[in-house]
């Protein structure tokens, strides 16, 4: 049996390098990935769709995973999306953020399933508001008092 943590270090890597073939390589052909605002992708080709999205919108970007637990097939991250907002970040309903030039550091958590090799689902949570917020696209909360 494939060891999960495995096929998504290989996804991680790919990421990293900013090879979308060998990202969505990690994902099956009927693939789902579900996210904030609606987002749904499927397959290999939405697997690429994601990566371009934030890769345009945040080109330097990096994720550092903080947790990883491992539950049989499912893998559970916890996670750091950072880098810098220089593109177009395109949300989910087709909504074009311009640039802001600001840096973003977002926590996020993501469920996959795999099957074997291969990612089947992929559920992808972060706080929409925060993010908006880092942005300078929300005004900051006020400070609990």
């Amino acid at each position: 049996m494939t060891n999960p943590s495995e096929v998504l270090e290989r996804g991680t890597q790919a990421w990293r390098a900013r090879d979308p073939e060998a990202f969505a390589s990690t994902y099956s052909e009927d693939a789902v990935m579900t996210g904030p605002g609606g987002m749904e992708l499927h397959g290999r080709d939405g697997a690429k769709q994601f990566m371009a999205g934030w890769c345009e919108a945040v080109p330097d970007n990096d994720v550092e995973i903080v947790r990883e637990h491992v539950c049989g097939s499912v893998v559970v991250q916890e996670g750091t999306f950072m880098g810098t907002h220089t593109g177009n970040l395109t949300a989910p309903d087709g909504q074009v953020v311009p640039p802001t030039g600001r840096s973003i550091r977002a926590p996020y958590v993501e469920v996959f399933e795999l099957d074997g090799d291969h990612v089947v689902a992929d559920r992808l949570y972060f706080d929409q508001l925060e993010l908006l917020t880092q942005l300078g696209l929300m005004p900051a909360p006020a400070a609990a008092g």
